[in-house]
């Protein structure tokens, strides 16, 4: 909403030009298709569907709106709870990271593609994008990317979508990333 809101405003297109509709994503190609609207927002898992009518076409993507990579996956965690399961959290972080890298890795893209497709019961076809740049962004290392949150906490400020900013660099620790990349080789 806030990516298709900013990129129309950029174009000359304000609020009050349009009317939205708030519907379940997987809903948004049946109301296309039945007219019962224009553009609709496409996450990467459904966009093979869209491309398979050969009827729409990309306005534009996340990273292009948002100038980049937008971190829109990251663990938040209270200060309380961080101080009393630490070593926890530390072999969370580790295992996520082992299953990240081990996605992310080319060597191992048939049998990610095999393992998602077993889940999702979709294509192999329709699958095409996962765990690749046409995929959500993922770092293998669980770094955040901090500027893009900030970015985007103050886009939805200025857009009124939020009563008021914070700095987000003050809530930020990866000591905990930190510590479980350090259980990995170095690359």
């Amino acid at each position: 909403d806030m990516f298709l809101r900013e990129v129309l405003r950029l174009n000359g297109v304000v609020d009050s030009d349009f009317t939205e509709i708030e519907a379940n994503l997987t809903n948004m190609l049946p109301m296309l298709e039945a007219g019962k609207g224009d553009i609709a927002p496409v996450m990467a898992q459904f966009n093979h569907d869209f491309q398979a009518t050969d009827r729409y076409r990309v306005l534009f993507t996340a990273p292009d709106a948002a100038g980049g990579d937008d971190q829109v996956l990251f663990w938040a965690m209270r200060a309380d709870f961080i101080k009393a399961q630490r070593p926890a959290i530390v072999d969370m972080l580790t295992d996520h990271m082992a299953a990240v890298r081990w996605f992310l890795d080319p060597a191992n893209r048939n049998e990610a593609l095999a393992l998602a497709h077993d889940f999702t019961k979709q294509s192999l076809q329709a699958l095409d994008y996962a765990f690749t740049k046409d995929d959500v962004y993922r770092s293998p290392d669980l770094m955040p990317v901090i500027p893009p949150i900030q970015r985007d906490i103050d886009t939805a400020v200025s857009m009124k979508m939020l009563p008021a900013t914070i700095d987000v660099s003050k809530y930020v620790d990866l000591s905990m990333v930190e510590e479980a990349k350090k259980r990995f080789p170095p690359k």
